[in-house]
């Protein structure tokens, strides 16, 4: 079964880089603040086409506005 575009979740307002991602991940602390870091970073080293997002309080990479991860605070 194919499946068609409308199926797709997609966000507005995804940029290149999101200065609300950065206060959000230098606002958790310790271990897991580094560890959060550490995945965003390598989510942005996706690609040329990856823009990012703060949704539902959470940084969310996307490829241009499909999201294909996200990283939360427990």
């Amino acid at each position: 079964m194919e499946a068609s575009t409308d199926q797709i979740l997609r966000f507005d307002g995804s940029m290149e880089r999101d200065s609300t991602v950065d206060a959000w991940l230098n606002q958790q602390p310790g271990e897991l603040g580094a560890i959060a870091r550490k995945w965003f970073a390598q989510f942005r080293g996706c690609g040329d086409d990856v823009r990012e997002l703060i949704h539902d309080g959470c940084p969310v990479p996307c490829i241009e506005d499909v999201p294909f991860g996200y990283v939360k605070r427990l």
